[in-house]
């Protein structure tokens, strides 16, 4: 493919612009950044050096195969907030285009950083805390740096006849105190998506991608193949994005509605149709000839919108038609199975 370079919008909480390479590697890269919140890249406990050598890359992931984000030089200042399993790789914030500010993210070898050797620590789990009333499930964890033992609060995902649970293990792990949010994060730490079987107490890092909410989730296919990510608390379509493990492809980035309903290798995703338009209570049908197109019209032929969401339509509230469709995975075929009206300011 040809190289150009161009900008990367992050999403969830903040959004941090990065310049990164189309290649082979291109759909990881895009993934890989819009799965980092890198809401904490001052949180916790970090390491401040420098680069050491000149023309290093800094890449998306761990990996000498992985796509380039930038290309820095021998006094360049980053910070290391993770590292790789093997401890060779660090996970670094870097300066980029605004000023002092840590806006950028990624991996470099850590031979070329002014660092000593880092010996990734162990994550340990202790067990699910007792349910807090409105409060999402809270399974506790441990890690030992320095001999000194840290607490941390994980947010674990659970799919009902998967025997493990899911949760991310992040810069945005932190406590609330009296003196504010403390980061409970260390650089020793090895981030991204962990899985853990209760039965018997084994934990599993499965991948450096994952971001950290208390009203967002990870989860994985049985296989293993896909790691799927929620994007966190949104009324109505909620925002899904879906990465294959094995080329670290980006299979699909998009909506769905109150449950992904994980089937094997397929979910559940959600359209917008669009506003629909009312008129002396006529219905406009939607114009096009793709798959959604036709069946909105057919929907809206065979079942009338509810009078009470009439009534809200009438107060200025807006009316869409959602289309759910299950997706296969492993094919990229999308099969409608159902619509929704719904309100929508």
């Amino acid at each position: 493919m040809n190289k150009l370079l161009f900008m990367v919008i992050l999403i969830f909480m903040s959004t941090i612009g990065i310049f990164t390479q189309e290649n082979d590697d291109y759909q990881f890269v895009l993934g890989e950044q819009r799965l980092l919140a890198w809401r904490g890249l001052d949180r916790g406990i970090v390491y401040n050096t420098i680069i050491n050598a000149d023309n290093v890359f800094i890449r998306a992931y761990p990996s000498e195969n992985a796509g380039i984000l930038r290309e820095v030089h021998k006094g360049t200042r980053i910070r290391v907030v993770s590292v790789s399993r093997d401890g060779n790789w660090v996970n670094v914030a870097f300066f980029f285009r605004f000023g002092d500010n840590y806006t950028g993210c990624g991996w470099i070898l850590s031979r070329y950083t002014e660092i000593e050797s880092i010996t990734p620590s162990e994550l340990k789990i202790i067990g699910l805390a007792p349910k807090e009333k409105d409060r999402a499930q809270i399974l506790l964890g441990s890690y030992e740096v320095n001999g000194i033992e840290t607490i941390v609060d994980l947010y674990p995902s659970k799919i009902e006849h998967q025997p493990f649970y899911t949760f991310v293990f992040d810069q945005d792990v932190e406590r609330y105190t009296e003196n504010g949010r403390i980061g409970l994060f260390h650089y020793n730490n090895i981030r991204g998506s962990y899985v853990w079987f209760p039965e018997t107490n084994e934990l599993k890092h499965i991948t450096y991608l994952g971001s950290t909410m208390e009203s967002a989730w990870v989860i994985f296919t049985d296989d293993f193949r896909y790691f799927i990510q929620d994007s966190g608390t949104n009324a109505g379509i909620r925002t899904v994005t879906v990465v294959r493990l094995d080329d670290m492809a980006l299979i699909f980035q998009g909506g769905y509605l109150n449950n992904i309903n994980l089937q094997g290798n397929t979910i559940e995703i959600a359209h917008d149709s669009g506003f629909i338009q009312v008129s002396e209570g006529i219905v406009s049908m939607p114009a096009g000839n793709d798959q959604n197109s036709i069946f909105a019209r057919e929907f809206l032929e065979k079942n009338s919108i509810p009078d009470d969401m009439l009534r809200v339509f009438e107060n200025g509230i807006g009316i869409t038609l959602v289309i759910i469709s299950v997706l296969d995975l492993d094919t990229g075929d999308v099969k409608i199975i159902d619509g929704r009206y719904m309100a929508i300011n």
